[in-house]
Order: C-alpha cells, then sequence, then structure tokens
C-alpha cells in the first residue's frame, strides 16, 4: 500500500465523518432532543452533543483539508507545466472560502 492510498483512506474517513455528523446533528438529534419535555435537561444534553459535533467534526474537516492539499500536490507533480497554472486556482479559492467560513 502507498503513501497515496493511505491518504485516500484517511480522506475519505474524515469527509465521512464530517458529512455524517452534519446528518445527525441536522435530522437524527432534532428528534430525539424535541421528546425531552424538561427544559433544563433538554439544554444540557444539547450544548453537550453540540460540544462534542464541534471537536469531532472541525478535526475531520481539518484532517480532510490537509489530506485533501497533500493528495493534490501530489497528482501535480507529474502534471504538464501548463495544466498546473490552472488547478493551482481550485486549491486557493477553497482556502479563500474556507477562510471566510470560519471568521464567520
Amino acid at each position: 500500500m502507498t503513501t497515496q492510498h493511505v491518504l485516500i483512506s484517511i480522506h475519505i474517513i474524515a469527509i465521512s465523518v464530517w458529512v455524517g455528523g452534519m446528518i445527525v446533528v441536522g435530522a437524527i438529534i432534532p428528534t430525539v432532543v424535541r421528546t425531552i419535555t424538561d427544559q433544563v435537561i433538554r439544554n444540557s444534553v444539547t450544548s453537550g452533543i453540540g460540544r462534542s459535533f464541534n471537536i469531532a467534526t472541525w478535526s475531520a474537516l481539518l484532517v480532510a483539508l490537509l489530506t485533501g492539499m497533500f493528495l493534490f500536490l501530489d497528482s501535480q507533480k507529474d502534471a504538464p507545466a501548463d495544466c498546473t497554472r490552472h488547478f493551482g486556482e481550485k486549491p486557493a479559492l477553497t482556502a479563500v472560502f474556507a477562510g471566510v467560513r470560519l471568521s464567520d
């Protein structure tokens, strides 16, 4: 197994954790939390889930971004020079949009 295979596997796992977490927090957790009648317990459960979700998803997103950048840079080593000039635009725009999102 090569380094690229390992990076792809880690990248896919990180994206799965991130997307799966979004689905759980967006679809499953609200349904379950609505069944709790006591407001104090509901707030406690919601904030605890939110903290755990924050740690897991931000970590997964960071891993996905790092592995994605390494995979992208590795794929550009053997590409012709005229192709690599345009491929640099996508990671740059992704970094800008991620920075804008993080600043919110």
